[in-house]
């Protein structure tokens, strides 16, 4: 039933190995596991003397789709009961997350109608829907935008910047957001190729035509008679989620700010979808621009998917990992701390695989479990008891806590090949604190640059205007004076009001051009102390 179904489901899709990494032997890592819709990552990794050895990761998911499973399969799947949210005037979106080259925009656009993507088949049944005896008053119109740097351009009008507003329903609206009525699908689909071939790219490590910006295609349905909005749904095409250092070691400035606004919107969006699932009463749609524009598919009578792409290739396993641990994240549900305690040792439970991944790292460095692990509070709890003496503080009292090897979720007879905690088993999981306020104080620089970069522009627009009505005023007062209108003192009293008036114009460009210019030697040092 709608009413009964969840806010958000999160799926994840592995794409087939490619021709060019066939050539490289490269191997497939990524296992799917139908039954649990698990997605399992095999990660190569060395111990200290540089022996081989691999380390499972398990990710569980509302579904899990293989190489061999079709568009259709996964529309039908997750993506055909939305369709139905639309006509009960509802709003849905589906989001496309992952590295670039990981199959997003093959999921959501296809191979034109022989192999169609989830665009198609979704704007097939809105149109069979609309075509039924109890819809032939509603129509179909699109709107096509996307948000570079913190700021929208109209796909539809030759990028075109656009402005968000909101009004005092607190409902957001896109100021000069073209919009066109779509009669047919073939219509639909000759307005998003236009609107994809001005869309932003740049070259990547990972990708030579990488995707820099969020793609929102927006498929409203409105009332013929009232064209007032009766359904929307809106398809996200996020940009590629790479690292710094996949954009290369000498990149310049726009890459590096590229990278960390899209970072920024990414987590901002995770946030705003964890706060929908969990049913949050503020969900903080104003950490970017691509969640401050998709307010209200975050609230109402909405329903979300994300499609996670990952690749199945060892020479991609990080990102995997990083899309597979974002995706999970997305879909953590609240808890409550009991549950959460009883839950965490408990083999046979379906429970959280990050808890154990997170806590792995800290065994490798120590090579004995964590001092205040939950065991261990249970130990103690226990040792309260009058049935148990209480355990002696001794080097081998920290044996009783169960090695955490044995709390792993069962891999459906996949072993891990690391029976040992050496210091080299320590993964790229572990969070550097150092580095994350680096790279927060980098992203906070960065959004400064982009605020002021509006800023100044504005700036600039206005010392020009101001300039010429004082150029104006220029002319209309030598002209009175050559005819004699006016005295030398009042000739010279207003030309010095005007001199100074676009003294201070000039000076408040000045100013704000030097702000600018700090905050860009500021981000060259920010980048440099983060090392990208």
């Amino acid at each position: 039933m709608f009413l009964s179904s969840p806010k958000i489901r999160v799926v994840v899709r592995k794409r087939p190995l490619s021709s060019k990494e066939d050539g490289q032997n490269c191997e497939d890592i990524i296992c799917i596991d139908k039954d649990t819709n698990a997605a399992l990552l095999h990660e190569p990794k060395l111990r200290v003397d540089m022996s081989k050895y691999t380390q499972i990761h398990r990710f569980c998911f509302d579904d899990a789709y293989g190489k061999d499973d079709t568009n259709l399969e996964i529309y039908e799947r997750s993506v055909r009961p939305l369709v139905e949210t639309v006509f009960q005037r509802g709003m849905a979106s589906v989001f496309a997350y992952g590295q670039t080259g990981t199959g997003k925009t093959y999921t959501m656009m296809g191979e034109g109608s022989s192999n169609p993507g989830l665009y198609r088949l979704a704007a097939t049944d809105i149109f069979s829907t609309i075509d039924s005896r109890q819809n032939r008053d509603l129509s179909v119109r699109v709107s096509f935008f996307e948000i570079y740097g913190g700021k929208l351009f109209d796909l539809l009008n030759n990028r075109q910047r656009l402005e968000s507003r909101e009004d005092n329903r607190g409902r957001v609206n896109i100021a000069g957001l073209s919009v066109e009525p779509c009669p047919s699908i073939d219509h639909l689909f000759n307005v998003i190729d236009a609107g994809n071939s001005i869309r932003q790219t740049g070259s990547t490590n990972a990708n030579i035509n990488s995707s820099r910006s969020h793609a929102v295609l927006q498929v409203d349905v409105i009332h013929q008679k009232s064209n007032k909005l009766f359904g929307q749904f809106r398809f996200i095409d996020l940009a590629g989620s790479e690292r710094g250092s996949d954009r290369g070691k000498a990149i310049k400035r726009k890459a590096r700010m590229e990278g960390a606004e899209i970072n920024k919107s990414l987590l901002a969006l995770k946030e705003c979808i964890r706060a929908l699932d969990q049913q949050h009463g503020h969900v903080p749609f104003r950490g970017s621009k691509l969640t401050q524009v998709l307010k209200d598919s975050f609230s109402g009578n909405c329903r979300t998917v994300m499609i996670a792409n990952i690749s199945p290739s060892n020479r991609c396993c990080e990102h995997t990992l990083n899309t597979l641990r974002y995706a999970d994240r997305v879909k953590e549900l609240k808890k409550s701390k009991k549950s959460k305690r009883h839950n965490a040792y408990m083999p046979h439970q379906n429970r959280r695989p990050r808890q154990v991944e997170e806590r792995a790292p800290a065994l490798g460095k120590r090579n004995e479990p964590a001092r205040q692990s939950k065991p261990k509070k249970r130990i103690k709890r226990n040792a309260s008891s009058k049935n148990l003496p209480r355990p002696l503080s001794s080097p081998n009292r920290r044996k009783q806590v169960p090695p955490l090897r044995a709390h792993l979720p069962p891999s459906n007879n996949l072993v891990c090949k690391s029976p040992d905690s050496s210091p080299a088993s320590s993964s790229s999981e572990a969070v550097d604190p150092e580095k994350e306020a680096l790279k927060r104080t980098h992203e906070g620089v960065v959004a400064k640059i982009y605020e002021l970069e509006d800023q100044l522009v504005k700036t600039h627009r206005n010392h020009i205007d101001t300039l010429m009505t004082l150029i104006k005023k220029d002319m209309h007062l030598l002209k009175e004076f050559d005819r004699m209108v006016h005295e030398t003192d009042d000739y010279v009293v207003r030309l010095d009001k005007i001199i100074t008036e676009k003294e201070e114009s000039l000076s408040n460009l000045r100013r704000t051009l030097d702000k600018f210019k700090e905050n860009l030697q500021q981000e060259e040092i920010a980048s440099r102390n983060l090392g990208v």
